[in-house]
């Protein structure tokens, strides 16, 4: 039996969808959908970009540089940008793609589509940075959809905060996606695999927060 790609339904209905995966023989659409998000990816992180969101570091350029050189400087900042969200798709993607299938033996493409549906409400999360910046005036970290707010009371460590902001509903989501997929295709026990993907995203949490306390600027 061949199955046709529906994100959509694997959101809607995982349990039902991963069950049609595990049985199915083969799938359709896995490589148009895979560089649809991963340009979709792109794209977010590029907008977000443009309106300002993780422009911080060139604050500090507005005085030591001319208005065009500022302008070249953010057009940098947007492209860069842009590489990072296609970074971003490709490596959630694929590199815990490889992971579990060398731990389970699984087929690696109805694992990759599985991380397509749990991508999904990550960058749903991408989208939401602009409205609270925009609206709100928040960053990213202090979403009230994550655990940053809290974490802004407990801690004084802007590092801790940052890391406890990127522990959001949405990365929950993403897990929970993840975990109904693989517990559906795999005969791995459940708390190992739940324990491998919050590990894999703490690291994805880590890597995002130790970026953001790079002064790119230097670069710039």
């Amino acid at each position: 039996m061949e199955l046709k790609i529906n994100l959509w339904r694997g959101i809607r209905k995982p349990s039902s969808y991963f069950y049609q995966l595990r049985e199915s023989e083969s799938t359709r659409g896995l490589l148009f959908y895979t560089v649809l998000l991963i340009y979709l990816s792109s794209v977010i992180y590029g907008v977000n970009a443009a309106f300002g969101i993780g422009t911080d570091i060139l604050s500090d350029k507005l005085i030591s540089t001319t208005l065009y050189q500022y302008a070249a400087l953010h057009s940098y900042f947007i492209i860069g940008s842009l590489l990072a969200g296609l970074l971003f798709a490709l490596s959630f993607l694929l590199l815990p793609s490889l992971f579990f299938w060398s731990v389970t033996e699984e087929s690696y493409k109805k694992i990759v589509h599985i991380q397509l549906i749990a991508l999904i409400p990550l960058l749903l999360e991408n989208i939401t940075f602009l409205p609270l910046m925009s609206f709100m005036g928040l960053e990213w970290m202090y979403s009230p959809l994550s655990l940053g707010i809290i974490a802004q009371e407990a801690f004084q460590q802007d590092v801790l905060v940052s890391f406890a902001g990127g522990i959001s509903l949405f990365k929950v989501w993403s897990i929970y996606l993840q975990f109904r997929g693989l517990s559906w295709l795999s005969d791995r026990k459940p708390a190992l695999l739940l324990f491998y993907l919050i590990l894999i995203q703490l690291l994805f949490i880590g890597i995002s927060v130790f970026l953001e306390y790079i002064d790119f600027s230097l670069i710039l």
